[in-house]
């Protein structure tokens, strides 16, 4: 037998060499000293270096297709939830991709989210200021969707059939309503019509500025929004319970006097800004332009030519007083 000059280990040494674990030990430095001189002892480590890797497939073989009983447990759930999981995403993605959408508009305190939680809940509840967005899934009864006109009065399934839809709920205040022309405009929207409310016994000006930019933007839309070829605006008189409201027909004619007043406005400060050519200008007027060339007094019926259908009906909130505003949303479905 042999020794090694550096550790002095004797090279006949079996039980050094019989444990894997030895063997992982003897890789390291310290192994390269060695001095094999036996056949017997140099055979064993190489058949233990082929049987390492073989034990170890076995080893994965084995917990594959002989689990423990937990591991059995947590492949059963998966198999079982994960479909459903998937079912799940996709069914919600597609339904709130397909069901019509109604968006409301308008300035802050005008009711907007007090008549999505009635349209909801059909009753009052208290409510706060909007920071953001909100989606309610409503429905009405059948009977009052526009489709009804092609059923018989007696079917019995008018009575019992709903029809749903999505009511989503913008912030009125000036810097975010950006929010709610996004929600008008993003691609893929199932918007079938908008409500904008107002405060009966506000001060119209401010709804007026904000009802106008909408309108514009409808007006470079052609009315086109969510697939449809026209679009239906209501501008719901809320409010009109207390004492200084004013009925839906002055409200009209009011406000189509604000929207003239600001219209000019508009106009006279592009002239005056002298920042592009007359060409450049008068391109940049007629987009601006709300209504039949910008002339004259504003009209709301003047939006038919852009595709936009505009209804003034007053109601209350607060007293439940929301009937035409509900028939209006049947009309649209």
């Amino acid at each position: 037998m042999g020794t090694c000059p550096k550790s002095g280990l004797a090279g006949a040494v079996l039980t050094h060499f019989t444990e894997p674990a030895s063997i992982r030990a003897h890789q390291s430095k310290e192994r390269a000293c060695l001095c094999i001189d036996n056949p017997a002892l140099t055979d064993h480590y190489h058949h233990h270096r082929e049987y390492l890797p073989h034990k170890a497939m076995e080893s994965i073989k084995e917990s594959i297709f002989s689990p423990s009983t937990p591991m059995l447990v947590v492949i059963t759930l998966l198999i079982a939830l994960v479909p459903i999981f998937i079912h799940f995403v996709i069914f919600r993605t597609g339904v709130a991709n397909s069901i019509p959408t109604f968006v409301l508009l308008g300035p802050s305190g005008s009711g907007k989210t007090s008549l999505c939680v009635w349209f909801e809940k059909g009753h009052v509840v208290e409510t706060r200021t909007s920071q953001t967005t909100l989606a309610l899934e409503c429905d009405i009864p059948a009977s009052l969707t526009a489709s009804a006109q092609y059923r018989s009065a007696n079917d019995p399934s008018l009575k019992k059939e709903h029809k749903k839809f999505l009511l989503v709920d913008t912030p009125g205040h000036a810097k975010l309503r950006d929010l709610a022309f996004s929600e008008i405009t993003k691609p893929g929207s199932k918007v079938v019509g908008l409500i904008y409310t107002i405060d009966s016994a506000d001060d119209l000006s401010k709804a007026a500025e904000y009802l106008h930019d909408l309108l514009l933007l409808l007006q470079k839309l052609g009315g086109k929004i969510g697939g449809q070829k026209k679009t239906s605006l209501l501008v719901a008189c809320n409010k009109n319970d207390l004492f200084t409201a004013l009925p839906a027909g002055r409200i009209k004619t009011q406000l189509e006097k604000e929207i003239s007043k600001i219209r000019e406005s508009r106009a006279k400060g592009l002239m005056d800004s002298g920042a592009a050519g007359a060409d450049d200008i008068g391109r940049e007027e007629e987009s601006e332009w709300l209504g039949e060339g910008g002339e004259g007094e504003f009209r709301f019926e003047m939006m038919e030519e852009a595709g936009v259908t505009v209804s003034v009906k007053g109601g209350s909130v607060e007293r439940g007083d929301c009937e035409y505003w509900r028939q209006w949303v049947g009309s649209c479905l």
